[in-house]
């Protein structure tokens, strides 16, 4: 199994493998993930899934997708890296009905070839996690179209001195004392960071931390000369840096806004932990993006 802990930086920046997903759950298969709990669901059960409905598998790195053995693709296969945060990830839901799995269904649909979806969403990620983790994913896997999707602003990770990412989900309110006991029982030196973390954020560096990121992003796939898109998870987070952006590449409504569409379908609308965007959302967002696509890249898709 590959090392976590302890690695160099340059470990999580490598363009010759991919790093660990922060969340190691290598090799795992697992009912129960993040926000979609047992508990919660014997609290509120979802209206159509049932606990025996969603499975989590994950590779041996830690993503929930196939290994990254590219030596064994086929020859005429076409790759798709989706990436960002538990809406990516699909909290709640099977795996085929998550709209990267939707969205790789349809291309094979339209263009007659496999495709392959690399999914390297994560719960809690932020957009310091989409741009390190593009980074090197671009480069391993040499993916034919990258899908982006920027999770809330205020988001960060943090690299430890062991080498670990740390995700920071930032709320103006702090730490609550329920999540402040968890976390001190799990990983009693995150405490500190996540108050420094909480400390040192603001609107403002919040945005331009966003943007750089964003930038970051589409960089690197223009580097690749990947063909890319990207949404927003939500419009709302869009306003501030709206006008820096290509907008041709963007994919809109988020999918939080394709959720609320359908708030009085939950059975649709939402995914089993009744809180991530489910089935409907997910189904609208693959073709969304599959629509952009072809308006964007008609020419590099008839001629694969």
């Amino acid at each position: 199994m590959v090392q976590i802990f302890n690695q160099p930086p340059l470990y999580l920046f490598s363009t010759e493998h991919m790093p660990c997903a922060p969340r190691l759950q290598s090799h795992a298969q697992m009912r129960w993930v993040g926000a979609d709990t047992e508990k919660r669901y014997k609290v509120a059960p979802h209206p159509l899934l049932r606990p025996e409905d969603v499975t989590y598998n994950f590779n041996s790195l830690g993503y929930r997708c196939p290994e990254f053995n590219l030596d064994k693709l086929e020859k005429k296969v076409i790759s798709v890296v989706s990436i960002g945060a538990s809406e990516v990830f699909g909290i709640g839901l099977p795996e085929d009905k998550t709209f990267p799995h939707q969205f790789a269904k349809l291309l094979e649909k339209e263009t007659g070839y496999p495709v392959i979806n690399w999914n390297l969403g994560m719960g809690g990620a932020s957009s310091d996690y989409m741009s390190r983790t593009l980074f090197s994913a671009l480069s391993v896997l040499k993916p034919d179209v990258v899908l982006f999707v920027l999770p809330p602003p205020r988001r960060r990770e943090h690299i430890n001195q062991a080498g670990r990412a740390h995700f920071y989900i930032n709320t103006k309110t702090g730490i609550n004392t329920l999540d402040k006991l968890k976390t001190y029982l799990v990983d009693p030196g995150q405490i500190s960071q996540i108050k420094a973390n909480n400390a040192l954020s603001s609107d403002f560096n919040d945005q331009i931390n966003y943007f750089k990121n964003y930038l970051i992003c589409q960089s690197i796939c223009e580097r690749h000369d990947v063909m890319w898109l990207f949404s927003f998870i939500s419009n709302k987070y869009m306003s501030h840096i709206e006008p820096l952006v290509k907008k041709e590449h963007l994919v809109a409504p988020g999918l939080l806004e394709l959720a609320l569409k359908h708030k009085d379908n939950p059975a649709e609308g939402l995914a089993r932990d009744m809180g991530h965007p489910g089935i409907k959302p997910n189904q609208e967002m693959a073709e969304l993006f599959l629509e952009r696509l072809k308006a964007l890249y008609s020419t590099r898709l008839e001629s694969i």
